[in-house]
């Protein structure tokens, strides 16, 4: 049987001292303040900087390249560069550079229009057809491009539809005479687009939800291979998915 022995009169006015004590704490910390009214949160104040003069590129810098070789022969096929090309104060572009297989690049490049900055760029080709894609930026606003050329020297931007503007593109395959471009959509799925005959249409790819990026697209012989990887904390790995309809 468990007893219990009364507390003495000063343990007792002890406890009685904590007890307002505490009550006073708690009424000086909540005042007259409603228990529903939360306190606003506070805008951050930004200030601009003048960033010094020598902080800040002079020269033309170049980033994310992509190269396609060339070929020899009496029906030369020149090398191709591909990549994001930026003046000092100004946004990049996309550009494009082109020499003949086995010589030095020396002449200015090609700078292909897009809406905004590119953010992505990627590459790919045979002797017949050329292919440029991904996506840009601007204002807050990503739109994807693709660009195709027959030879490598004049190039013709391919008309995405509106159902597809919300592609963001990080590869292209050529196979024959057609493109495919892959990536991923607004909601983090799997999304691309076929160009064939002068035809855009979608691809109906699997509905893998939560991928990060499209890390690799190949096509040959009608045969459409892709890997992607999937979003941070998902658990899962890479998957591969092969086609050979291109559907």
């Amino acid at each position: 049987m468990r007893t219990t022995t009364a507390p003495r009169p000063r343990t007792l006015a002890a406890l009685l001292v904590l007890g307002l004590g505490g009550s006073l704490l708690l009424a000086a910390c909540t005042g007259s303040r409603s228990d529903d009214e939360v306190e606003p949160p506070q805008t951050p104040t930004f200030h601009e900087l003048t960033v010094p003069g020598d902080a800040v590129p002079t020269g033309v810098q170049v980033g994310d390249v992509s190269v396609l070789g060339g070929m020899g022969g009496s029906s030369e096929v020149p090398v191709l560069v591909v990549g994001k090309r930026a003046v000092a104060r100004e946004l990049p572009r996309l550009a494009v550079w082109s020499a003949a297989a086995g010589t030095q690049i020396t002449d200015e490049p090609q700078l292909l229009e897009t809406v905004g900055a590119p953010v992505e760029v990627d590459l790919d080709g045979d002797p017949d057809l050329s292919a440029v894609a991904g996506y840009s930026w601007r204002a807050g606003v990503e739109a994807p491009y693709l660009f195709t050329s027959t030879d490598r020297s004049r190039w013709e931007q391919v008309e995405i539809p509106a159902d597809l503007a919300g592609l963001r593109p990080v590869q292209v395959a050529v196979d024959g005479d057609t493109t495919y471009v892959l990536g991923i959509d607004t909601d983090d799925r799997l999304a691309g687009l076929r160009v064939a005959d002068g035809t855009v249409e979608p691809l109906d790819l699997p509905k893998t939800q939560d991928v990060a990026s499209v890390t690799a697209a190949e096509a040959s012989g009608g045969v459409l291979v892709l890997a992607t990887a999937p979003s941070s904390g998902t658990g899962d790995g890479p998957e591969i998915f092969t086609s050979t309809d291109g559907t």
